[in-house]
Order: structure tokens, then C-alpha cells, then sequence
């Protein structure tokens, strides 16, 4: 408190020198007023709105839009598929046969697939491209593979780098379904636009790595989208990663949601709290990543009460904190 009390006397100070300045920025009227006054206090409980993210039940009404806005995604989706290839046919049963296992998928997946869906258009993207973490990680935020690719993407550490996300001790953006699917688009996008918008061979490199897509293209007429995958020259866990695709889209465009119970029964929304903390001016300005000389120059009601010679000050700011945590 030593410290708050010598740093707010000199900015003090620094004010009252200045004070032939006859124009007065009422943001320095309120920073030397609120100055004075915590300079007097010797704690200080700060009240400010925060956020936080809650879970309340859907009703039925969004249960049957949120169904609809996923079916109408899915009906999007190519139906040029290579039914002719028997391991598809193969991969497409087991959809059929495990509905459990779709839905599973399905409830991890609604609330992100509209996000994805929504940045794939913005860069140009398939729509199939949400299928994609479906096969990676049944849309996992979490999910960790024990090669040691993480989050609903499965990125590698270095290829998270690459493409902007940070990835060191105590912070790991792959985990983050905004950030990670940013990324993992851009990734995509850059992988679509190197092999002339050909879908297919843009998701083998991204499951198999760049460096085989060339080998991808010995298929002969690259051109011809849904090739006979059965006699291309490829790794066969990447042939079966498109087999997989390819029954998801298949499966994913006949399938009914208008009954499709497994969806969430919930939703996630912002409630707004109080939050009471007994904290410096400067540790809150930390802790916000601002100035003490912007926390003080904001309105707030400086509430006194003294007990055994302390001074305890109330403060609550009069507008909701822009940048609470």
C-alpha cells in the first residue's frame, strides 16, 4: 500500500504543478479526485460486473432451429460420392448401423459446427470441412492423441505454431474451439488453394502432411474429384481418413433431425455478476492490463467507513468494467 500511496502522491503532484493550465480534462479532474481519495484508504474492496458462462435448459422451439440450421448445413454437402468403392460402403454401414455412435458425435458437434461452417464460407471452404473434427476427435476440445496432437483439430505443437496459435508451458490454444478452428480453416485454405481447390486431396494432405500430397496427385486426372481412392498410391490410414468423409457426408445428408433427441438440452449464456474483491488499485490495473491512471480516471464511488483506525474504502465503478475478467 506503501508503494500506491508514493506513486499516487507524485502523479498528484505532477497535477497540481500543471495546474496554471487553465484547460482541465475532466478525466484528470476525476484521476486527481479519485486519487485523493484512495490515497486516504488502507484497503480497498472493489466491486465490478464480470462475467460468467452459464448452462440454462432450450426449449423446445430452439431444439427444433438448432436441428434445422444443422440439416440445412449438411444438405449442402457434395453428393457426387464414389459409391462404387466398396471400404466406403464399408465405413457408411458402420454409420448406419451405430446411430449411437452419430449421435455422440452430433451432440459434441452442435455447438461448434455453425462457427466452423461460418468460417469455412469466409475462406472459400467446402462445407464438408466440418466433418473433419468429427474424425479427428468427435469434436473434443480436449482430446489428445498419443503421437501428441491436441484439441478438436488434433494439431501437432509445431503446426499450431505455424499457423498462430500458442503452444508452450501453462498455454496450449489448441483447446480453444475459436482459436483452434481459425487456425485449422487457414491451414485448410492454404492446403485447398495448393492443390487447385481439389477438396478431397486438400484433406489427405491435412491428415497425411504436405510433403505426400504430390505422390496424392499420381492418381492420374487430378481433376475428377471422388476418384477411385481404392487404387491411388496413399498411406492407407489417409484412404481410410477419406472413406470416413466420405460415409459422414453421405450419412450426414439423409440423416433425420427433426426427432433428434441427443442434441444438448442446454445452452450456454453470459450472466452478469457482482464480484467483491479485496485488491490495490494497482494490482486491479494489473490484473486488467491497464494504467492505474486509466482505473482512476474512470467514474466510481468511493464509500468510507473506519474501524480500529483503518480506513476500509467501498468502491464501486458507476459503468461495468470494459476488460473484466
Amino acid at each position: 500500500m506503501n508503494k500506491i500511496r508514493f506513486a499516487v502522491t507524485v502523479v498528484l503532484g505532477t497535477i497540481l504543478m500543471s495546474g496554471c493550465n487553465t484547460s482541465v480534462n475532466p478525466s484528470d479532474e476525476l484521476f486527481a479526485r479519485n486519487s485523493h481519495e484512495l490515497y486516504t484508504c488502507n484497503s480497498l474492496l472493489i466491486h465490478e460486473k464480470v462475467d460468467r458462462i452459464v448452462e440454462v435448459p432450450l426449449d423446445n422451439k430452439e431444439k427444433v432451429s438448432k436441428n434445422k440450421k444443422l440439416g440445412k448445413i449438411f444438405a449442402e454437402f457434395d453428393k457426387d460420392i464414389p459409391y462404387a468403392m466398396a471400404k466406403f460402403k464399408k465405413h457408411l454401414e458402420y454409420l448406419k448401423n451405430h446411430p449411437r455412435h452419430v449421435q455422440s458425435v452430433l451432440k459434441n458437434a452442435s455447438g461448434y459446427i455453425e462457427m466452423i461452417y461460418d468460417e469455412a464460407r469466409k475462406n472459400k471452404l467446402p462445407p464438408e470441412v466440418v466433418i473433419i473434427p468429427m474424425i479427428e476427435s468427435m469434436y473434443n476440445p480436449n482430446a489428445r492423441s498419443p503421437g501428441g496432437q491436441v484439441g478438436m483439430w488434433q494439431f501437432t505443437a509445431q503446426t499450431a505454431r505455424n499457423f498462430g496459435l500458442k503452444v508452450a508451458k501453462g498455454i496450449d490454444e489448441r483447446k480453444d474451439p475459436k482459436k483452434s478452428t481459425r487456425a485449422a480453416i487457414k491451414y485448410l485454405a492454404y492446403l485447398y488453394k495448393m492443390v487447385d481447390g481439389d477438396l478431397d486431396v486438400a484433406v489427405a494432405a491435412y491428415n497425411a502432411g504436405e510433403g505426400r500430397v504430390r505422390r496424392l496427385y499420381e492418381k492420374g486426372d487430378s481433376s475428377n474429384r471422388h476418384s477411385n481412392y481404392d487404387n491411388v498410391k496413399m498411406p492407407d490410414f489417409t484412404r481410410g481418413y477419406l472413406y470416413h468423409l466420405f460415409a459422414y457426408s453421405n450419412y450426414l445428408q439423409n440423416i433425420d433431425l427433426s426427432n433428434f433427441k441427443m442434441l444438448p438440452t442446454t445452452k450456454k449464456v453470459v450472466k452478469k455478476d457482482i464480484k467483491h474483491t479485496w485488491v490495490s488499485i494497482l494490482d486491479f490495473a494489473k490484473h486488467h492490463d491497464k494504467t492505474v491512471r486509466e482505473i482512476e480516471s474512470r467514474e466510481m464511488i468511493i464509500d468510507k467507513k473506519e474501524q480500529d483506525g483503518q480506513v476500509y474504502c467501498d468502491i464501486k465503478f458507476s459503468e461495468d468494467f470494459e476488460g473484466s475478467n
